[in-house]
């Protein structure tokens, strides 16, 4: 209803006294009117047409439970949709698609909701429910990938490879977990905190922080704008996603803690103020080192080896009965539920196949676990530790394990482990290990316990003597010292640089091929 008011003061013109409805016709077109329920209704519609991604799935919750509108009210589009937009157009700055976000349909609708350009085939309540929807979807998009990543590694990585070799691919079939690190994943709490964060005064400081802030996200992303190669283009976007997966900031914290690299064959044990690089050994491509994080608790001396059933099963039960085998090699034979050991000619394959037994291998020189193991909380029954046959570093590609990680200084670790310790503990631990003491302390004690022990075999010109096995058998890690066991084929060299590795175990391409869609 128009209402016309007229003025007292006959000096003045009404400007308004040609006004007609005509001239206001436009406003009143139906496809023009606004209304809350056919606007719910179409962005619920939208919701159940959504796809399986994670992010979609948590936007139709929020929406089909009740949750507000965030960018379309009685006021029309919210400048914050504005700031979402501008910082959406420059995501291939970090090799982010734009088009994954539907911008150009976006803008599209938003000119035509603020100049009411509609055209007779659509209307006001189907271009409000689009934009409010589309706006929503690419903002927890955006967010979701920053924080989180474009793919899901549990999900994935810990669906790759079947046990025994399945060939053929059931709802049944069990796969090798290789992937435990606690990488943090969007749920509901980041959607509701995501939303909340959707106002003029919050959400360019909130999308700011979605983006990873390590250095290395930095120097990956220089060297994406620096590189026009596809294929490396391809390996740079590659571990920039995997930078998305937080888990820990590992690499900004300052404090002391150790790397394993996979793809780089490679160990960094960081301090404040240096870093301790070594080569190691990892899983062959059969049986993949996982993937973890936990933190050292302590190390062994000299210790045995208790032989796992799959590689009982695999490489040795065949060798049942051969009682010279099981001597050069040090193993014991040990019946299960009576701790007897048992005389290798009385035990078959299929005895020792059965899992009534175990095989254990005697610890000191020649140990397969070498003469020191470094022990840490994990799923998988994986440690590092040395080697009684260090010829392996030698090799360009160290994927020679049963999925342990073995290292090439582990007097070295131990020692950055122990952190501040005295000289004698470290010579008692070298003795223990079969190596020269560097102390007087520790010279005077090895020259005293060999005078004792030194024993001459017929037929020798010089005494033998006895490996000093128990000097030390365990050592604490006093400072909690944190592991991650990472996949990363380029890394930091420790001096500025990037360096690249191969993809030993095709994670490479598993990760593009899911994330490929969502880059540039």
């Amino acid at each position: 209803m128009l209402v016309a008011v007229t003025s007292c003061d006959k000096q003045r013109a009404n400007p308004n006294k040609e006004f007609s409805l005509d001239r206001v016709s436009k406003f009143h077109k139906d496809n023009l009117v606004v209304s809350s329920s056919p606007v719910s209704k179409e962005i619920q519609r939208l919701c159940l047409a959504a796809g399986k991604r994670t992010e979609d799935q948590l936007l139709s919750k929020y929406y089909l439970n009740g949750g507000a509108m965030i960018w379309v009210s009685r006021n029309g589009v919210s400048i914050a949709a504005d700031s979402l937009i501008g910082i959406l157009r420059n995501t291939g700055q970090e090799g982010i698609n734009p088009k994954c976000f539907k911008l150009p349909e976006i803008e599209k609708d938003i000119k035509a909701m603020r100049t009411l350009d509609i055209h007779s085939n659509d209307n006001m309540c189907l271009v409000a429910a689009r934009i409010e929807y589309r706006l929503s979807r690419a903002y927890i998009l955006y967010v979701a990938g920053q924080r989180f990543g474009f793919f899901n590694p549990h999900y994935h990585l810990n669906r790759l490879d079947p046990v025994n070799g399945d060939s053929v691919i059931t709802a049944r079939t069990r796969y090798r977990s290789l992937y435990d690190l606690p990488t943090m994943r969007p749920n509901s709490t980041f959607m509701h905190e995501a939303m909340a964060k959707a106002t003029p005064d919050s959400i360019g400081s909130y999308l700011r922080q979605a983006r990873p802030s390590t250095k290395m996200y930095g120097q990956l992303c220089r060297m994406l704008s620096e590189q026009t190669s596809a294929e490396a283009r391809q390996k740079i976007l590659v571990n920039m996603e995997r930078l998305r997966w937080r888990f820990s900031k590992y690499a900004d914290t300052g404090n002391r803690f150790v790397v394993v690299n996979i793809p780089a064959y490679h160990l960094y044990a960081y301090g404040p103020d240096s870093i301790l690089d070594m080569k190691v050994g990892v899983g062959s491509m059969k049986t993949k080192t996982p993937m973890l994080s936990s933190e050292f608790e302590y190390m062994q001396v000299n210790p045995v080896w208790v032989i796992p059933s799959s590689i009982l099963k695999k490489e040795v039960a065949h060798r049942a009965g051969d009682s010279a085998y099981f001597a050069r090699n040090k193993y014991d034979i040990i019946e299960k539920s009576t701790g007897k050991k048992m005389e290798p000619t009385h035990i078959s394959s299929a005895m020792l196949a059965s899992g009534n037994y175990r095989v254990v291998q005697q610890g000191g020189p020649g140990n397969s676990l070498g003469r020191i193991i470094f022990r840490f909380p994990n799923n998988f029954s994986v440690y590092l530790h040395d080697t009684s046959n260090p010829g392996v570093f030698n090799r360009a590609a160290r994927s020679v394990s049963h999925g342990c990680v073995r290292v090439a200084k582990p007097l070295d670790l131990a020692s950055y482990l122990l952190g501040e310790t005295d000289e004698w503990t470290m010579d008692k631990l070298r003795l223990s290990m079969g190596l020269a003491p560097l102390t007087a302390k520790g010279k005077t004690y090895f020259r005293e316990w060999k005078q004792k022990h030194e024993t001459v075999k017929e037929g020798e010109e010089k005494p033998a003597v006895k490996p000093l096995l128990s000097l030390v058998k365990t050592l604490g890690v006093k400072k909690p010292v944190n592991l991650y066991i990472v996949y990363f084929t380029i890394y930091p060299d420790g001096k500025g640089g990037m360096e690249h590795w191969p993809d030993v175990y095709g994670y490479d391409k598993l990760v593009w091929q899911n994330i490929k869609d969502y880059t540039l």
